[in-house]
């Protein structure tokens, strides 16, 4: 008696994940950092995202709505992940990064223009420190280099990473002016005034 074949179907990933993985192939042509591909965009797409799309069978791009949409961000406010309902603010971040790709996928002409809602997050008053503060901390500095790395960061405001990468050919001068020139988050060079002449 012959044997039987068994045909065994290729496993076929839905249009939605390869659209996910070209749209990380394109973060990476644009020149974003690994590590906000993997972390800002991975995470929330790949592992909330996708397995939303996978529960509600949604299979094509064209299969979004803002009610679903709608019912995703319902999910992770009032369910959350394994450990719980998430908090607005990291709500919020993963929602940010979902419409950044709905947003590419409608510029791609793939997908009607449709969002997820973000949550209406609370404001925060930024606490800043006040000018006697300041000197405070200034005046308890046992070294001029830490003077001047507090002077620095108070009226620049720049970031204590941006601060760290400084190198003396950084220190520029435009007339009687004097800038830094900082190597900001996600390679934004800028130039930032320096107080006072130099």
């Amino acid at each position: 008696m012959p044997r039987k074949l068994t045909v065994v179907k290729p496993h076929v990933e839905p249009a939605i994940a390869t659209l996910v993985d070209d749209y990380f192939t394109a973060c990476r042509a644009r020149g974003l950092s690994p590590k906000t591909i993997n972390e800002g965009y991975g995470y929330p797409l790949r592992s909330i995202f996708l397995p939303f799309c996978a529960a509600q069978r949604i299979n094509e791009p064209s299969q979004l709505t803002a009610k679903l949409l709608d019912r995703l961000t319902s999910q992770l406010l009032n369910e959350g992940g394994t450990r719980g309902p998430l908090s607005k603010h990291s709500v919020a971040s993963y929602v940010r990064a979902i419409n950044h790709f709905l947003n590419w996928l409608h510029e791609r002409g793939d997908v009607e223009a449709v969002r997820a809602q973000t949550p209406r997050l609370p404001r925060r008053l930024v606490d800043v420190l006040s000018k006697d503060e300041i000197q405070a901390l200034e005046d308890a500095a046992q070294t001029e280099c830490d003077k001047l790395i507090l002077r620095l960061l108070a009226d620049s405001g720049m970031r204590l990473g941006e601060l760290v990468g400084l190198r003396t050919t950084d220190l520029a001068k435009r007339g009687r002016q004097a800038y830094l020139h900082v190597r900001g988050k996600g390679e934004r060079d800028r130039l930032v005034p320096v107080p006072g002449r130099v």
